[in-house]
């Protein structure tokens, strides 16, 4: 997994919980470029299938919930996120816990 990420992609992980977030949630890396990260997603109650984490230029974050079975793919896009608000919007939206408790 680790060979491919770029530095920015890393730290994104990172701050989503790194191994315990994929654990927990069971997403997948898809792709990452130098100011994101893309992964799949299981079934959850957004129905969203494709989890992005976008670095934006004031250092704050744009997540988007998007879903390769509708016509309208992003199902959900929230931006000015700090590190910090990552794993909660994830379970906010999504339902599934990033971390145990």
């Amino acid at each position: 997994m680790g060979e491919f990420l770029t530095e920015v992609s890393r730290t994104i992980l990172k701050q989503l919980g790194g191994n315990h977030f994929l654990a927990m949630t069971g997403a997948r890396v898809i792709t990452c470029t130098d100011k994101s990260i893309l992964f799949n997603l299981p079934r959850n109650m957004s129905h969203a299938d494709r989890f992005e984490v976008i670095l934006d230029a004031d250092d704050t974050y744009t997540v988007k919930f998007l879903s390769t079975r509708r016509a309208e793919p992003i199902i959900y896009k929230s931006s000015g996120l700090y590190f910090d608000m990552l794993q909660g919007e994830f379970t906010r939206i999504t339902g599934m816990h990033t971390k145990l408790f």
